[in-house]
């Protein structure tokens, strides 16, 4: 083979797989002739003839090598995750061209992902590095068949990934595992790592992230935020160690912390049960009822707030907090009445109930139309989830104060209250 240099490393290695392709020569001859490079006792010239090898597996099409040609590859690069550091970068660039090869056998790519992170510290690595090591979980976990093999590694695959992306600071990289948490968490067996996959994922909420002034926008803020409340709201299983973060940045200070804790429990709300919720009840309910009662009346309305994102026009955030915190109650009580009627579930539904009406229905009568204003829209959360039972418990409670509203004799009351109780109907 000619005289390899860092120079001439990449036109040759591409005449040398354009002569692969061409079946002039096999990919196992370019193997044996690079022997003398790849055993070298020199360091640099061992670099020079693995940077080779795997600048030319990454032009080969993934269906090229047959089965023989994908083990050789996979054992080599096994091999070489022991030698000096400085090649780790080349080891990368070549485990990722052979995970891509359609003919890389189960044993084959499970030996090679386990060795390979067994020995490498992922968040040791450069950027560039740790770009392409989630590239190749990205393959690994979106292509079926692939996914199918790494199951085999259970939940030795899941400390893998906990592992190698732990504390990643990079935003596209960041976007990358927020994509592929939700398919570890349907398809891998998550135990004994429920609590270091959840401190993995919660360490980065809320996301605060702003780009960097005078560079082009690859990642944005909400590209994070959706992302990583999705991952949270995969799996109810996480709803121990979930919701009192959330609460916990409910009761902060900073409005943005608020808004994003509420609109990811919302999303979290459809995969827990109310046994999960039943503990938490009661502090959740003081947090919202501190927010809306203790606050100036917006319109919650729905349909008002997409009149305003449609007009261009954006809430404040105090008015985003109050909105998002009227959607939980709402979305809450739609969880546990949507629950199977059991007796536990029935419990615990009566008992979120009787707390909102409890802090609300003494309202309902207040010479101040603004708490009975601000309690009627509770009530509307409430009952506009379309359920039987808080609807019905709601308006048994609350029609004796109406019919009395309408029995005052001054008939400004009468007006102001009715149109108020008109948003329940």
């Amino acid at each position: 083979m000619e005289d390899l240099t860092d120079a001439n490393i990449c036109e040759l290695s591409q005449i040398a797989a354009t002569e692969v392709i061409a079946k002039t020569q096999t990919s196992l001859t370019v193997l044996q002739n690079l022997g003398p490079y790849l055993t070298d006792k020199n360091l640099g010239k061992r670099k020079i003839g693995l940077n080779f090898l795997s600048q030319f597996l990454s032009q080969l099409p993934p269906n090229f090598c047959d089965f023989q040609e994908c083990e050789v590859f996979a054992k080599f690069y096994e091999d070489r995750v022991n030698d000096h550091h400085s090649l780790i970068p080349a080891i990368i660039c070549g485990i990722e061209a052979i995970i891509k090869f359609d003919n890389l056998r189960r044993q084959n790519q499970n030996a090679l992902i386990r060795q390979f992170f067994t020995q490498i510290h992922v968040q040791s690595q450069i950027l560039h590095d740790r770009r392409r090591v989630f590239s190749i979980f990205q393959l690994l976990l979106t292509t079926d068949w692939k996914l199918q093999c790494l199951k085999d590694l259970g939940s030795e695959f899941v400390l893998i990934f906990i592992q190698a992306v732990d504390a990643e600071k990079d935003p596209q990289n960041m976007k990358m595992i927020f994509s592929l948490w939700p398919i570890i968490l349907n398809e891998f067996k998550l135990e004994p790592f429920e609590e270091d996959i959840f401190e993995a994922m919660s360490c980065y909420f809320p996301i605060d992230f702003s780009p960097p002034k005078g560079t082009e926008i690859i990642v944005s803020k909400d590209d994070l935020v959706l992302g990583l409340r999705k991952s949270l709201s995969t799996s109810g299983i996480f709803a121990p160690l979930a919701l009192p973060l959330f609460m916990e940045k409910l009761d902060s200070e900073i409005s943005d912390a608020k808004i994003d804790a509420n609109l990811t429990l919302i999303q979290c709300l459809k995969v827990y049960v109310p046994e999960q919720l039943q503990l938490h009840l009661e502090s959740l309910w003081d947090l919202l009822k501190k927010e809306i009662l203790g606050k100036t009346k917006i319109n919650s309305n729905l349909n008002f707030h997409s009149y305003l994102k449609f007009a261009g026009i954006r809430m404040n955030t105090n008015e985003e907090v109050i909105l998002t915190s009227h959607q939980v109650i709402h979305h809450v009580t739609l969880t546990l009445a949507s629950a199977d009627p059991t007796t536990e579930n029935s419990e615990i539904l009566e008992k979120w109930l009787n707390m909102i009406w409890s802090d609300t229905g003494r309202h309902l009568k207040d010479i101040e139309l603004k708490f009975m204003s601000l309690s009627v829209e509770i009530l509307v959360d409430v009952i506009g989830t379309r359920t039987e039972i808080p609807g019905a418990f709601m308006l048994e409670k609350a029609m004796p104060i109406l019919l009395q509203i309408f029995s005052q004799s001054e008939a400004k009351k009468v007006i102001e209250r009715s149109l108020l109780w008109a948003h329940v109907f």
